[in-house]
């Protein structure tokens, strides 16, 4: 993306899934299409793929590298998301079991001091 214009300076669409040549392949073309501008790459963005670190490296040497913001929320939220999954079904596990092993007992809930108690639903008075 060239920050002056906002306008793409080199794309290229792979009918595969990319593959750590592929994207040093890319580099090495989008590096030779910004020296025919006479632009240099002062940073770059990606979206955290491991394909990246070594294919920038390698053509472009030590130049400032950074996951996008929005991708790596996105990453994380997802990693939260399945862990709350995770532990839901391990809760609907654990209550299937004691539910139908019958040893659950009711919890009778606690009214703190000075406060009047629920009033308890009409099928149990």
């Amino acid at each position: 993306m060239d920050n002056r214009t906002f306008k793409r300076v080199f794309y290229q669409v792979l009918e595969h899934a990319p593959t750590q040549p592929d994207v040093i392949a890319f580099f090495c073309r989008f590096r030779s299409v910004l020296q025919a501008r006479h632009l240099t790459v002062r940073g770059i963005t990606t979206d955290g793929s491991p394909l990246y670190p070594t294919a920038i490296q390698a053509v472009f040497g030590e130049v400032p590298h950074q996951i996008c913001e929005f991708h790596l929320l996105k990453d994380l939220n997802q990693a939260i998301l399945r862990a709350v999954a995770q532990v839901r079904k391990q809760l609907a596990a654990q209550l299937s079991i004691v539910t139908q092993t019958g040893t659950r007992s009711p919890q009778r809930r606690q009214t703190p001091p000075g406060t009047k108690a629920p009033a308890a639903p009409a099928e149990n008075r």
